[in-house]
Order: C-alpha cells, then structure tokens, then sequence
C-alpha cells in the first residue's frame, strides 16, 4: 500500500519509519497532487489551529475532502 504522511509540521520522518517498517512504501504530502495516489493519509498530531492555517493555505484541506 502506498501511504501518505502530511508533511506540513512535525513526527514526519517517523510515521514514515513505522510505514515502511509494516512493509508499506511512505510518502511524504505536501501538495493536492500528492494525494491522487494514495491508498491512506496519516495526519500527524499537533497545533490544530496552525495545522488548519496550513491545510487552508496551501489548498489541501479540499484535496483531502475531494480524495476521502
């Protein structure tokens, strides 16, 4: 399975370390195009007000919505 890590604030490169260490390929997202691809999404935990700010700047908040 291909899953995608947001890649917008911290714990990245280890939730991509547990995905492939399961034997899935882990990539990181940081764009709409990025999505179109994949078979899950891990949205790391953190600042949900700057997590919500990110998601909205960089338009990924509907590229998540439009992919689920």
């Amino acid at each position: 399975m291909k899953i995608g890590v947001l890649g917008l604030q911290g714990s990245v490169k280890e939730h991509l370390k547990l995905i492939e260490r399961n034997g899935d390929e882990g990539v990181i997202v940081k764009e709409n195009d990025d999505l179109t691809t994949l078979d899950g999404l891990v949205i790391p935990g953190g600042e949900s007000t700057t997590l919500n700010k990110l998601l909205k700047i960089k338009k990924l908040d509907e590229g998540i919505i439009e992919h689920s």
